[in-house]
């Protein structure tokens, strides 16, 4: 709805913002900086690439990590399919992943 944004960030932390207040109304932490961020297409959840090597699906509203993924290197791009059903994501290590 554009009425919140999400944001990474090299203190390791993902934050979702109200964009017409500017306030910060979560933080969730994370093991590395925070490289890359995607909306899921509905709003639902976002996905976070990490220097740690891992995507996070993260569910907006709560903040709760729903999944992780273990990737061989830095997680540098992240990437929904319009329907949302696939995520695509990009790594340090040269290799695209579905």
């Amino acid at each position: 709805s554009g009425s919140r944004l999400a944001t990474g960030c090299g203190d390791k932390k993902l934050r979702f913002i109200n964009a017409v207040s500017g306030k910060v109304e979560r933080e969730v932490e994370h093991g590395d900086l925070v490289w890359c961020v995607a909306w899921h297409p509905f709003g639902a959840k976002v996905a976070t690439g990490c220097g740690d090597k891992k995507l996070r699906l993260i569910d907006s509203v709560t903040g709760q990590v729903e999944q992780e993924v273990e990737h061989g290197c830095e997680v540098c791009c992240v990437a929904w399919h319009p329907s949302g059903s696939k995520l695509a994501t990009g790594s340090a290590d040269k290799k695209l992943r579905l």
